[in-house]
């Protein structure tokens, strides 16, 4: 997902677990926490779109 416009509220997971994987983000920085979405989370056919955001955020 890219930035988010609206206001949201704070809180930090532990993990995020989905069908493909469990990425750990508690204690990561915002880029140790995309890699780990994205190589551990994400679905295999969104990885290469999710790469290309994560350099536009600079989180690369």
């Amino acid at each position: 997902m890219p930035i988010l416009r609206e206001p949201t509220t704070s809180f930090q997971p532990t993990a995020v677990i989905t069908e493909q994987g469990t990425a750990e983000v508690l204690g990561h920085d915002e880029k140790r926490q995309a890699a780990q979405l994205i190589e551990q989370a994400a679905h295999p056919n969104a990885r290469d779109y999710l790469w290309l955001e994560a350099r536009k955020l600079g989180l690369t």
